[in-house]
């Protein structure tokens, strides 16, 4: 699981890694319920890391940022 996690989160948005997790975790949990897999396997799905402030606050010009970090 984690693998395919790694690998899709190189191609997608976090957002949309988001939403995959969501609905693999809701499948895994189905076919669990459902008798298919013996396992609840959901367990094994890992969380899509959020990183909030990766960008500059909206606030913040990046000029004004740079010439504070010249001075």
């Amino acid at each position: 699981m984690t693998e395919f996690v790694v690998t899709a989160s190189q191609r997608h948005s976090n957002g949309s890694m988001k939403a995959l997790t969501v609905a693999l975790r809701s499948l895994l949990r189905y076919l669990c319920i459902a008798g298919v897999v013996e396992r609840d396997l959901s367990v094994s799905v890992p969380a899509v890391a959020s990183r909030p402030l990766t960008t500059l606050p909206k606030g913040v010009d990046a000029s004004v940022v740079a010439a504070l970090l010249d001075c």
